[in-house]
């Protein structure tokens, strides 16, 4: 079981299935609030940060593409938590692969390479994980671990 899925059961189970859940703004809001005194901690004891913020200075092409990107984060982390409040963790984990599975074959149309054996078998795993999960939810069973 991957800390990804822990995370998505954790929060369903925690934030969402409770007498007065918790709306995904406020879960993103927290989340992020945590993260950014983390990483200020993290860059101002590795002492990364003077470094980070000269780069930064130097190079202003990089400001939008960062906020750029914490927009699409952010708006990724909602859509998750939302799918994980309104269906449940094992569909917000469903979704998740099947996003990793489109970026994996963009990123085969973008930057062509050889579809050897290691790839194609990789496919075939994740493709069958998705569909024994959809199969043991459609009729009411839960798969197990050993």
């Amino acid at each position: 079981m991957s800390l990804d899925a822990i995370c998505s059961n954790y929060e369903e189970k925690c934030f969402f299935r409770i007498e007065d859940p918790c709306s995904t703004q406020e879960v993103v809001c927290s989340s992020s609030l945590f993260a950014t005194a983390y990483s200020l901690m993290h860059l101002s004891i590795s002492g990364e940060l003077g470094a980070a913020l000269l780069y930064c200075s130097t190079n202003p092409w990089l400001l939008p593409k960062i906020v750029s990107s914490s927009i699409l984060g952010y708006c990724s982390v909602t859509f998750i938590l939302a799918t994980i409040k309104f269906f449940g963790a094992a569909e917000a984990e469903i979704v998740k692969s099947m996003r990793k599975i489109l970026s994996i074959l963009v990123s085969f149309m973008v930057y062509p390479k050889e579809l050897n054996r290691n790839y194609q078998f990789g496919l075939f795993a994740i493709v069958s994980a998705i569909l024994l999960m959809l199969h043991h939810k459609r009729h009411g069973a839960t798969p197990s671990v050993a």
